[in-house]
């Protein structure tokens, strides 16, 4: 994940201007290893200045890969964020601390860490050419299941480096549900849906907000829009289709825009797209089953993606703009089915035995990367 971490331009020496740490500290430096108790790679560093005001220039983790931690401002007391400790290692932190006066320590404080969860995989390296990889780290969301049972499931997002070292983890485990997805954003916040309620974290590892689902049920479908609101895909309560196997409450039909707990915009993909279509699969009340969404910044619009049935884009206004599927069996929009023809949206055709399904995240310039699974693997299309 490139630009995950930053610091302050580390300053040239003068020999003349440094001191030792205990010069400008008041007792040793107080350590807290996973200060928000579920982000076990992570410290704080927090110092007392002796008489005057006191800043950290930089704490960074040494190592094969060295990440390095912003400083913080003046102060009498101060504390760093420390990110990117190796797990089961005795750390050694590198820590530049000056005052107002221009005088200067540099010393090491080391940070013992625990190992990390027996589940978590091993990741092994097999291939890295550093002149083609974008600099940073890699954010990968694990999820282990002991059983079937969605509440017997663990979620752990992941940090590692080039060298295949875990540097950052974030237990969700305490969430009674699993945590899907999980996404960082360009602020490096996390980011996930659990338990019907929407999640955001620091890098730290504590909660910048909690926002609750209501009216709607998740479909563990989530994206967030540049202005911080998000993209939802969702259950509507009541919504009744006459669909192949009758009349049925359908699921996961819907997507939503949120800004805090407040619904800005519905989608509902019942009045324009063919509900009782089952050329792929007779999928009844989940005739649609939304599985991914991006937003269509362009236009405001958006692409969805519903395994049973292919990828449709809509404007912001709810109408349908194309569709991306098999040309099967189209027939009227609407949950009765007395809506418009849905045949003239339909781009060009794809094999009738498969079914295409977006992976957003690979949305650029009105090009995207198209997953097929079609029961005999899956292939890589765009």
């Amino acid at each position: 994940m490139a630009g995950l971490y930053s610091c302050e331009e580390e300053k040239p020496q003068n020999p003349s201007s440094e001191k030792n740490l205990s010069e400008l500290i008041e007792g040793e430096p107080q350590v807290t290893l996973n200060p928000s108790g579920i982000c076990p790679l992570t410290a704080k560093i927090k110092l007392k200045a002796r008489n005057r005001f006191i800043k950290i220039d930089y704490a960074h983790v040494a190592g094969a890969t060295i990440i390095k931690n912003a400083g913080t401002g003046l102060g009498t007391t101060i504390e760093v964020d420390v990110i990117g400790l190796y797990a089961n290692r005795d750390n050694k932190i590198a820590l530049r601390v000056s005052n107002v006066d221009g005088l200067y320590a540099i010393d090491t404080i080391s940070i013992t860490t625990p190992a990390l969860p027996e589940e978590l995989p091993s990741i092994n390296i097999t291939t890295k050419i550093n002149n083609l990889m974008e600099p940073g780290l890699h954010f990968a969301e694990v999820q282990i299941a002991r059983s079937a049972d969605p509440k017997q499931q663990r979620s752990v997002p992941i940090i590692f480096d080039n060298e295949g070292e875990i540097r950052w983890l974030l237990d969700l485990s305490e969430n009674t549900e699993i945590s899907s997805p999980i996404r960082i954003n360009p602020s490096n916040e996390v980011y996930c849906i659990s338990d019907n309620s929407i999640y955001k974290f620091d890098l730290m590892g504590f909660t910048i907000s909690k926002t609750s689902v209501n009216g709607f049920e998740s479909s563990n479908v989530l994206h967030e829009l540049p202005n911080g609101n998000f993209l939802l895909g969702v259950t509507k309560s009541g919504k009744t289709i006459n669909s192949s196997q009758g009349f049925v409450e359908s699921v996961k039909d819907h997507v939503i825009e949120l800004s805090g707990s407040s619904v800005v915009k519905e989608w509902d993909l019942t009045q324009v797209l063919d509900v009782d279509r089952t050329a792929l699969v007779d999928g009844g009340s989940n005739w649609f089953d939304i599985n991914a969404l991006w937003a269509s910044e362009a236009d405001n619009g958006i692409i969805v993606s519903g395994r049973n049935q292919g990828i449709v884009k809509l404007d912001d206004q709810g109408n349908l703009v194309w569709i991306l599927a098999p040309h099967k069996d189209w027939g009227a929009a609407g949950p009765n089915g007395s809506g418009a023809e849905t045949e003239p949206f339909l781009l060009a055709a794809t094999d009738g035995k498969q079914n295409p399904s977006v992976l957003p995240e690979n949305v650029q310039q009105g090009n995207f990367f198209v997953l097929i699974s079609n029961g005999a693997g899956d292939r890589a299309r765009s």
